[in-house]
């Protein structure tokens, strides 16, 4: 079985995500250049893309800046 090197590029979105994002969804484009749109739920941010973009964007939930997060490795 082949072993798979791949990895994958840590983007830094502290330039894109401002405190109007804290504890909301947020659509980047694919590049991660911009914040295409924002909302409240992840339904209100999908019906914001435009046609267009649509198939095209990454949905992230922006935590609270005062939360920490720990991934489990169980």
């Amino acid at each position: 079985m082949e072993k798979n090197n791949s990895t994958i590029k840590a983007h830094d979105l502290s330039k894109l995500i401002k405190k109007e994002h804290e504890n909301k969804w947020v659509a980047f484009s694919s590049d991660y250049k911009r914040i295409v749109s924002s909302g409240k739920t992840l339904k209100d941010t999908a019906s914001k893309i435009k046609a267009r973009e649509k198939g095209r964007v990454i949905f992230h939930k922006v935590l609270p800046f005062e939360a920490y997060y720990e991934p489990s490795l169980v």
